[in-house]
């Protein structure tokens, strides 16, 4: 059995973790869609910036900050997936 590039996999997945967290923090801008998910978000990691209403421009440092929040945490989470599936696909796999 084949392992996976813990890097290459951790990578992908914090740019599609960020990359979901930026496009939803830009849409709540707009219209205010997916508040609560975003509330959740930010109560579990330190934001010195706050959600205000308003424009995207009134709410580019709360956007960024927890797009890089994001990637930290996707890149964490991916990197965590790759070693325990190398840890398995080691321990369970036939030697032939």
């Amino acid at each position: 059995m084949n392992k996976i590039n813990a890097l290459a996999f951790s990578l992908s997945v914090a740019i599609v973790h960020g990359l979901i967290l930026l496009i939803l923090s830009i849409w709540n801008s707009i219209t205010n869609f997916g508040t609560k998910l975003l509330d959740i978000f930010s109560s579990v990691h330190p934001n010195v910036f706050k959600k205000v209403d308003g424009s995207i421009f009134e709410n580019i440092d709360f956007i960024l900050v927890n797009t890089v929040y994001a990637l930290i945490d996707g890149f964490i989470i991916g990197y965590s997936i790759a070693v325990l599936y190398n840890f398995f696909i080691k321990k369970f796999s036939k030697d032939t």
